[in-house]
């Protein structure tokens, strides 16, 4: 959908309106809490772009419930910009992130599963540092890889980069804790892997393990996410 027709959409309906980036966004809240749904609709903007054109326009929609939520993306590493006050942005990179930090799936991985989250996971640091150091020095656009295609590829820092890594702060600040910084869709990858590969007897899909992460009842980033959701639906 355009953002007029979003807009559109919008002034012709009298329930309130959740609007979110993706369509694993809209399934995730559903997964969530089956109430959101019911109090109103949800409305997948396919595109980071479009759910902020449309809040760039909001006056347009003055009196209707709206409810903006979006991934943080880079702004993980810096801060949020003070035009986009008033959405809800997930604590992490990204609504993955926020989901899978509530760690459910470690209670799945033994000794070898974790080896192999480990490797990835360090992979997925040292790509994610250098991607977002060039986008902060040269305002380079992020080429984001997976961590298969690292590992195809035979990725590794150089020995420059090798050089300067401990004595980053960004580099330690995403060490530290990459469940929160690194790009969702490379953690879930990893977690993934872990619980899915060749060796392993009982293997696990991403919509699984998203899903184990969330049910019974979420807890931690996510528990916060809807919090913040369902008190601007009440307001």
């Amino acid at each position: 959908m355009t953002p007029c027709e979003i807009i559109a959409a919008i002034k012709h309906s009298i329930l309130p309106t959740v609007l979110v980036e993706g369509v694993q966004d809209k399934e995730a809240l559903r997964l969530l809490d089956a109430s959101i749904g019911k109090v109103g609709a949800v409305i997948c903007c396919k595109g980071r772009d479009t759910l902020f054109a449309v809040w760039a326009r909001r006056a347009e929609l003055a009196g209707k419930c709206i409810v903006f939520v979006a991934d943080k993306d880079l702004f993980v590493v810096g801060s949020i910009p003070v035009e986009y006050k008033g959405i809800i942005f997930t604590d992490g990179y990204s609504l993955e992130n926020d989901i899978l930090e509530s760690k459910r799936w470690i209670s799945l991985q033994d000794a070898d599963d974790k080896a192999h989250y480990e490797q990835m996971t360090e992979l997925n640091i040292d790509h994610f540092w250098v991607q977002v150091r060039a986008f902060i020095d040269n305002a380079t656009p992020p080429q984001w890889l997976s961590p298969y295609r690292l590992q195809a590829d035979n990725f590794a820092l150089s020995q420059n980069d090798k050089q300067k890594q401990n004595e980053c702060r960004l580099y330690r600040r995403i060490a530290a804790n990459p469940l929160r910084y690194v790009r969702g869709k490379n953690v879930l990858h990893a977690v993934h892997h872990s619980l899915s590969h060749s060796g392993r007897k009982n293997k696990f899909s991403p919509g699984q393990i998203l899903e184990l992460c969330i049910r019974p009842k979420p807890k931690g980033k996510m528990k916060r996410l809807l919090d913040l959701i369902r008190l601007e639906l009440n307001n």
